[in-house]
């Protein structure tokens, strides 16, 4: 038992290892060609807006009907009170076959993924709107290629994970569109815990520590902590993400990425 746990253990590893890979291309960049941490930043808000974009296409695909009734988080526009169509959602789908390859679109699902589109895609779009000239002057040739490098990464998984595991038979369009709803909130939320966070440790280091603390958290420092403090949280939504789909038991982090299913509980 003890091998076939280990043996477990390192195929699990082994599947993670491209997506921890493409991860650090960004990391290469920061270390060797001397980026600042605006490139990487650009690089990580790229992937997130190409996520948003991948599962968006993915959930037009999804075949269950949409459960409101148990939810404890819904998508932007949809609450406890909202009425569904029962015309549209209490019937089977009607699909429309686009390639022998792919599984039935269903047009009932375009509403729901226009408007998370409207919404993911305005709120991504915050940084450009505040930091437009700093981003502007981070996107070289190179930021580009280590993007597109994770934005391979992440339509592999989409395609081996939704389309050849089949999940588009046992999710819903909310489901599918929980999942990059669910990262952008993450990485929101700990952006901001990390500049909150990173604004009071170093007021508090030179009132407390004065010279000292000037002569030690030079720049060079200070972006290093910033770069690992931003991997930290990356590298806890790739392994989440990726335990949800390859553990039994993922652990409450990973399933807080996990989409509800309100028929399931």
């Amino acid at each position: 038992m003890e091998f076939a746990r280990q043996n477990g253990e390192s195929a699990e590893m082994t599947g993670f290892l491209p997506i921890l890979l493409a991860n650090l291309v960004p990391l290469g960049g920061f270390i060797w060609f001397d980026w600042y941490i605006r490139e990487l930043l650009v690089i990580y808000w790229i992937e997130i807006v190409v996520t948003l974009v991948l599962y968006s296409g993915a959930a037009l695909f999804a075949e269950r009907r949409v459960v409101l009734e148990g939810r404890t988080m819904f998508l932007p526009g949809i609450g406890r009170d909202t009425e569904l169509d029962e015309s549209k959602w209490d019937t089977d789908p009607d699909g429309i076959r686009l390639a022998g390859w792919l599984p039935p679109l269903y047009r009932r699902n375009v509403g729901l993924v226009a408007w998370s589109l409207v919404w993911g895609v305005g709120f991504s779009a915050l940084p450009l709107a505040l930091y437009r000239s700093t981003i502007e002057s981070a996107i070289t040739p190179a930021v580009v290629g280590s993007a597109l490098i994770m934005a391979v990464s992440q339509l592999a998984r989409v395609r081996r994970e939704f389309f050849g595991n089949h999940e588009y038979e046992t999710m819903s369009v909310h489901m599918v569109l929980e999942i990059p709803c669910r990262i952008i909130a993450f990485m929101a939320i700990w952006m901001m815990l990390l500049h909150v966070a990173g604004m009071f440790f170093l007021v508090g280091a030179v009132v407390m520590f004065e010279d000292i603390a000037r002569s030690v958290l030079t720049r060079n420092v200070i972006e290093i902590c910033y770069v690992t403090a931003v991997l930290l949280g990356k590298f806890t939504v790739e392994w989440s993400q990726f335990r949800v789909n390859h553990a039994e038991n993922p652990g409450r982090i990973a399933d807080w990425f996990t989409p509800q299913d309100p028929l399931a509980e």
